[in-house]
């Protein structure tokens, strides 16, 4: 997993919620006194879906998320992501739908929000290398999922 500080990855005077803001039924709010968007979900909530487009890569501030990936059996877990780590990156890398559902586990979750803007800022910033390594990574990872389950 990718342990990230979210003050090394946002552009503070860039971030707002504008027509990206799409879920319904959950607290969003803007931290104004740190400049950062975050984002809150009670115990059991999806944060995204398997087979969704996605618009938004997530670093968990706090709580605990489930990755979670459909089997013959219903769901089985891939992951369990603590504060710090990054998650949901993978679409916004490749602009392919979600490999994985993520959802709130054992309480709620409050997570930084990184869009598609900031995280192609970041990645711009590489070396071309770094670039199409991250792609051909990226490409592996979902490789990799697909024969897990």
């Amino acid at each position: 997993m990718v342990h990230l500080n979210p003050a090394d990855t946002t552009r503070r005077n860039a971030i707002n919620f504008g027509e990206d803001e799409r879920r319904t039924g959950h607290d969003r709010r803007l931290d104004s006194r740190r400049g950062e968007r975050t984002i809150e979900f009670e115990d059991g909530d999806y944060i995204f879906r398997e087979q969704e487009t996605g618009d938004s890569a997530f670093i968990v501030k706090s709580g605990r998320v489930e990755i979670v990936k459909s089997a013959s059996s219903g769901e089985a877990v891939m992951a369990s992501l603590k504060p710090g780590e990054l998650f949901g990156e993978m679409a916004l890398i490749d602009n392919q739908p979600r490999m994985a559902s993520a959802r709130a586990a054992d309480g709620p979750v409050t997570l930084y929000v990184l869009s598609q803007t900031e995280l192609d800022l970041q990645v711009d910033a590489c070396p071309r290398f770094v670039q199409k390594l991250l792609k051909l990574l990226t490409s592996h990872a979902r490789k990799a999922g697909d024969l897990t389950i």
